[in-house]
């Protein structure tokens, strides 16, 4: 009898676990999921190609293995199979008839590619998949209450047999036996498990990638895969980057400034009255010449200075009147005066004469105010009529041809080391500049520095901002690419893009700096020899 109840307790601790319902207790496992259509890939150092079949056709994409771009001007044969065909140039694309190579399995084929500056052989393999089979499986957990009637079906009929052999006269040990090992087999055959509300325990859906051939993928490592047929669409450029051996450079904040040996301002002198030429006032960005008269300034004066003005004048003419009358009798008496007197008498009415006349300019005349360089003007504050104060700025004037950058540089041991120096515009306008000097007094906690733009000067505008990027003497090793090959992440990373395969690009994060605002130098994160997207990193980055 206890060998019965071993037999029991044995029977129940192999019961299958039912957990409540409300786990999925599978993982989800990643599925790919395919569209395209069988391709062969095959490159050298001078040629990339992939051929993909299409409607018992092979269309076959060849592009320049450094650049990307595509060459339409070969010649292409292939052969394999003991078959050989010679391709067409259809639409951008080289096609030839592949009936010989739809059938499953491995297609070893040759190109042979010729342009009119280079020739070579190409060797790849295109594999024919067998169509994937769908299966239907019936899941025998897939019914928690279908697997409990079975499962308790089975101990039913189990311990009825147990029942019936007690009966007989059978070894109980040989029974016990019988009875644990037919649990045992029992539920490494069957074994249900019973979710509680809201979680069953089935498979979870797998995440789908799907690739196609009309358009780019983004994949689960962040590469992105695009087909040839859409980087030509999107026309994706690279070039095959080197190490090589680039100064420091330093970026600095500028503007443009003009040049003041042929630059200048017409200030007021004095309080006046603006008035017109008779050509009318300069315009802007009208030519001048050095000495040219721009308007004129009626002087204006107060209360007191005319009062004071028009006394005196009214006491000079009162002294004029008595020298004349002097100078006058003097002459009367012809040689029974003395010449000296009357020599004294004349300078001194002369002199008087004088004082008068420009007294009573300074009260009618007008002032001509003159341009002081040869130049344009860049800068007209004043109106006809209008009245201005002494030392107000009415005209700036400057030569177009002339113009310098000022930048601040934060590091004073820098200044000595600086031996060249670019500009670039916030329009990508490319500035060559020449180092003129530095203050040796600091300006915001940084040294002015002053470049002169060097020939041709493009159009430009004064205090336009600029960024200045001085090489030093130092250099350091580094792979030169385009600024264009460089994006900034949403995380603050700069990264490129890099050809990995002849269809899946790889981002890369580098570590940069800027050489002269148009090329960039990667101080790390690439090898020379890898393929970098110049054109088209954007597009790229932009696929999800």
């Amino acid at each position: 009898m206890r060998i019965l109840l071993g037999a029991s307790l044995a029977l129940c601790l192999t019961l299958p676990v039912f957990a409540h319902e409300g786990h999925n207790d599978a993982a989800p496992e990643p599925m790919a999921q395919t569209q395209l259509a069988p391709r062969v890939e095959a490159y050298s150092n001078d040629f990339e190609l992939v051929g993909v079949l299409k409607n018992q056709e092979l269309w076959i994409y060849l592009d320049q293995f450094a650049t990307n771009k595509p060459i339409l001007n070969a010649q292409i044969e292939v052969e394999g199979d003991k078959q050989k065909a010679q391709a067409k140039l259809i639409e951008g694309v080289y096609r030839l008839p592949a009936a010989a190579w739809v059938s499953v399995g491995k297609h070893e084929l040759l190109f042979t590619i010729q342009t009119p500056d280079n020739s070579d052989l190409l060797t790849g393999q295109l594999i024919i998949a067998e169509p994937a089979h769908v299966e239907t499986l019936t899941n025998s957990s897939s019914s928690p209450l279908k697997n409990e009637t079975l499962y308790w079906g089975l101990i039913g009929g189990l311990a009825v047999i147990l029942l019936l052999l007690l009966g007989r006269s059978v070894n109980k040990a040989k029974l016990a036996f019988l009875a644990v090992f037919s649990v045992l087999l029992f539920n490494s055959q069957i074994k249900p498990t019973y979710a509680h509300d809201g979680h069953e325990h089935e498979a979870a859906k797998p995440t789908v990638i799907t690739l196609n051939e009309n358009g780019a993928t983004r994949l689960a490592d962040g590469s992105v895969f695009m087909p040839k047929s859409v980087q030509h669409l999107l026309k994706i450029q690279t070039i095959s980057v080197q190490s090589s051996t680039v100064p420091v450079s330093l970026e600095l904040n500028g503007h443009v400034v003009p040049d003041p040996s042929h630059s200048g301002k017409v200030q007021s002198p004095l309080a006046g009255r603006i008035e017109q030429t008779e050509q009318g006032l300069p315009s802007l960005g009208e030519k001048v010449k050095k000495g040219q008269v721009l308007a004129y300034l009626a002087p204006i004066a107060n209360s007191v200075d005319r009062a004071n003005q028009q006394s005196l004048l009214a006491d000079l003419n009162g002294q004029i009147t008595m020298i004349t009358r002097n100078v006058t009798r003097l002459k009367q008496l012809g040689v029974n005066a003395a010449r000296k007197d009357l020599d004294d008498a004349e300078s001194q009415l002369a002199s008087l004469n004088a004082r008068r006349q420009v007294i009573s300019s300074g009260l009618s005349d007008k002032l001509a105010l003159t341009a002081p360089v040869n130049g344009v003007i860049s800068a007209r504050n004043v109106l006809a009529g209008q009245i201005v104060d002494p030392r107000e700025t009415l005209f700036e004037l400057l030569d177009p041809e002339k113009f310098w950058v000022e930048a601040l540089l934060y590091d004073p041991t820098l200044v000595e080391k600086i031996k060249h120096a670019q500009a670039l515009t916030e329009t990508q306008q490319s500035l060559q500049l020449k180092l003129v000097g530095f203050a040796h007094q600091l300006r915001e906690h940084a040294i002015p520095l002053q470049f002169q733009i060097q020939p041709p000067v493009p159009m430009l505008a004064a205090l336009q901002p600029v960024k200045v990027f001085a090489q030093t003497e130092q250099n350091m090793t580094a792979i030169l690419v385009p600024d264009s090959a460089v994006l900034k992440t949403l995380q603050g990373e700069m990264q490129v893009w890099v050809h990995h395969r002849a269809e899946v690009f790889k981002p890369v994060s580098v570590q940069i700096q800027v050489l002269d605002g148009k090329r960039i130098a990667i101080t790390s994160g690439l090898q020379a020899g890898d393929r970098v997207v110049s054109t088209g990193a954007n597009l790229l980055a932009q696929v999800r």
